[in-house]
Formats: C-alpha cells, sequence, structure tokens
C-alpha cells in the first residue's frame, strides 16, 4: 500500500499545540530536549457464547505482581520474572497459536488460510501476511489484513499468562480505546482472540518521523501521549508501532501489561517513549 499523498499536506511551517497555541520546531529548539536521565530501571468480551468475565486493568488479579516488576526495573517485555506455568499448548489460545507457528496455517469460516510472509515483529509478537481462497473478512481483502500471533519463546517463557495476563490486557485496553474514539487499528477476531490463538488486524501504511510536520499528526500524537499520561494506561507509543489509515495517525501495537501505579516507573516508561520520538519528544511530552 502507498501512502495516500493527497490526504493531507506536510509542511516545514512551524507547528502548533493542540490549544492552538504557536510552538516551535524541533530544529528551532534543540536545546529543549528531555534530558533523559532517570536511572536505569531496565517493563473482551470473551470468545462468542463463553461466560467468563473480563479482566479489566482495574481488576486484574495480577496487578500488584505487576507492578513490582515494574518497580524493579522498565523495560519493553519486563516478564522474565513471571512464574512459569504448563499447558498453554493444551488450551484453545496455545493451540490456535502453535498451528501458525509450526505449520504456518489456521481455519476460519470453513476456510483454509497461509502465512505468507513475515511482516515485522517485537518484543512478543510476529506479523504475518496470510492469503486464503476467500477473504476473511467481508469487508477487507486479505492482502488489507495481518495476523500477529506470539513468538514461540514467549508461549515456552511465559505459558498460561500469555492467555490469561498478556492477550487480556492487550484486548482490554483496545477496548478502552475504542469506546474513548481514540485512534487505533481495528481487530477483526475481538470476539474470538482467545479461541483463534492469534489477532487478525487491518494492515495500516507505516509511520514515519517526518509525518509529524503535519500538524494535525503531532495533534493527534500530543493527545495519545496526554491520554496515556493521564490514564496511567501503558500505551506502547514509539514511531514503530504508528501507522497512517485514510491521512490518520493510528496506533497499530497495544501493551501487554496493565497500568503502571508506580510514579518512577511510569516516568521512566514515558521517558523512554518520548526519546524514541527524537526532536519532537519536547513538543509530545504531556508533563509540559
Amino acid at each position: 500500500m502507498s501512502f495516500p499523498s493527497n490526504s493531507f499536506s506536510v509542511t516545514s511551517s512551524p507547528v502548533g499545540s493542540p490549544t492552538g497555541t504557536p510552538r516551535e520546531t524541533p530544529s528551532q529548539t534543540p536545546e529543549r530536549l528531555i534530558p533523559f536521565v532517570l536511572p536505569d530501571l531496565t517493563a473482551f468480551d470473551s470468545p462468542r457464547g463463553s461466560t467468563k468475565r473480563m479482566i479489566t486493568p482495574n481488576s486484574s488479579p495480577t496487578t500488584e505482581r505487576t507492578n513490582a516488576i515494574f518497580q524493579k526495573k522498565c523495560p519493553a517485555a519486563p516478564t522474565k520474572q513471571r512464574k512459569k506455568e504448563a499447558g498453554i499448548w493444551q488450551q484453545p489460545f496455545g493451540k490456535g497459536a502453535k498451528s501458525v507457528l509450526d505449520n504456518g496455517e489456521f481455519s476460519a469460516n470453513d476456510t483454509d488460510f497461509f502465512t505468507d510472509e513475515t511482516i515485522g515483529q517485537g518484543d512478543f509478537s510476529i506479523v504475518y501476511s496470510f492469503t486464503g481462497s476467500t477473504n476473511y473478512h467481508p469487508d477487507y481483502s486479505n492482502e488489507d489484513l495481518v495476523l500477529k500471533v506470539y513468538k514461540k519463546e514467549v508461549f515456552e517463557e511465559h505459558s498460561l499468562v500469555c492467555e490469561r495476563e498478556f492477550i487480556q490486557n492487550t484486548l482490554n485496553q483496545y477496548a478502552v480505546l475504542e469506546k474513548d474514539q481514540l485512534p487505533v487499528a481495528k481487530i477483526l477476531n475481538f470476539d474470538t482472540v482467545l479461541v483463534d490463538g492469534f489477532v487478525i488486524q487491518e494492515r495500516i501504511q507505516p509511520f514515519k518521523l517526518e509525518y509529524l510536520k503535519n500538524e494535525n499528526l503531532l495533534n493527534t500524537l500530543q493527545r495519545l501521549f496526554e491520554y496515556g499520561h493521564t490514564k496511567k494506561f501503558p500505551l506502547d507509543l514509539k514511531p514503530e508501532n504508528l501507522g497512517i489509515r485514510n491521512g490518520q495517525l493510528v496506533l497499530i501495537d497495544l501493551d501487554e501489561n496493565h497500568e503502571v501505579t508506580d510514579k518512577d516507573a511510569f516516568a521512566c516508561r514515558l521517558n523512554n517513549a518520548l526519546k524514541s520520538f527524537g526532536p519532537w519528544a519536547p513538543l509530545l511530552d504531556p508533563r509540559k
């Protein structure tokens, strides 16, 4: 897919704040870059027909355990301290994921689908394109969708935590962002993820830092930083987790961890996120 050139114009003129107050562009303010000097703290609805209650960020039974982890460090995937549990491959979520990881295939709507090429990968997941004799969803061609599945080593390291916490937290974040009308890539199998073992998501045009020269995109990103900071929601805001859909900024990857209540740990995560945006960081910092 190509970037929609007629969706907006990118200029080098100074951009404004969400409130309309003129701000300087990064090139004018190199001395204002945030000094990231904090200590090294190296952090759904259930399937259709199920009666399992949705675990919300505030009601998760493991919040205290996760917060204890974040108090010690602030990694991209702060999970190695979690206790291993056996049996994930015997659960529907694990079985579905294993079929994709081992055989490169899955079934839906009486159709077999096959993973095609690796689009990308992060700390937790691998992203694939996929093909099939019919479209997975009537509103999308298969070329406009991607499949996200946890890596085999993540399943082997964390086992049932992948199903009981990681994917639950991701789906909860998605539901909250959708409810609050924030831009997030559509999850097509939201209702059946815990049975499928993977996420089917719309494929979004990759984001580039230079796009922040557009005021509307910059304002949207400022809004996401402000939202995460106010709600203490660990939105995984970094350039590779953003995309462009119809000329609008969209969050395409969500965090597997729930809210961080420790002040220093949250500040560390926020600083790490801001740092990834280089000279744009001062304009994005919600603490100003």
